[in-house]
């Protein structure tokens, strides 16, 4: 994945999502006799072309965080499917917004629909989930990366632990009597294997050194 790794760059990309998402209706002008709702699906449709390719480009080159296709792996099939659902429901919702705007003018149909849709979604999450932000509010936090003062997207925590397996001699004639510490370390390893593959928070881990 390719993120941006200064102030500079996030600002301008910022800035730049806000005139793409605040004008794309205005190509309704050079669709003429063009429903605004109609075109409301070529839009969806183009988002969605839009969101594959960036993820198969910039989420896929760089070397910052995983790649697109390792995230979708370890997004498990229950997250993919509720973030289908709630694409589903926010284009269904848009149409909607589009069509009131197309009746009523945009300065009516686009306050009215989108502060309902505001005020419904705040109460309703919080029904849903009823935590406030306390609970993640900090006062301040530091970031062991050289970041050159820039905004911190993502951080990954580390973790390097020792582990040390002991072995207990036998005759070879009764080996249940004994204990492998080689066998012990390998079970151990598997384990841990089996929990990072299985893990839903890309968990990563590395074996350094085996002595």
């Amino acid at each position: 994945m390719t993120l941006p790794h200064s102030y500079g760059m996030v600002l301008m990309l910022t800035i730049l999502t806000m005139i793409c998402w605040g004008s794309w209706a205005n190509v309704l002008k050079l669709a003429k006799n063009w429903r605004f709702e109609l075109l409301y699906y070529d839009y969806s449709i183009g988002v969605a072309l839009g969101a594959a390719l960036a993820g198969l480009t910039f989420g896929t080159w760089g070397a910052d965080g995983f790649t697109f296709l390792d995230d979708l792996m370890n997004a498990g099939h229950m997250n993919i499917l509720c973030g289908f659902l709630g694409g589903v429901v926010f284009n269904l919702s848009n149409i909607l917004v589009v069509g009131a705007i197309a009746v009523a003018g945009m300065g009516v149909g686009f306050p009215i629909g989108v502060g309902l849709a505001l005020v419904v979604g705040s109460i309703w999450s919080y029904i849903v989930n009823p935590q406030g932000a306390r609970e993640y509010s900090f006062p301040w936090a530091l970031v062991g990366e050289p970041t050159n003062l820039g905004v911190c997207l993502g951080h990954y925590g580390y973790l390097e632990v020792w582990l040390r397996t002991h072995g207990k001699r036998a005759h070879s004639s009764m080996p249940e009597l004994g204990q492998n510490a080689i066998e012990s370390m390998l079970k151990l390893l598997l384990r841990i294997t089996e929990y990072a593959t299985s893990s839903q928070h890309g968990l990563v881990y590395n074996i350094r050194e085996l002595s």
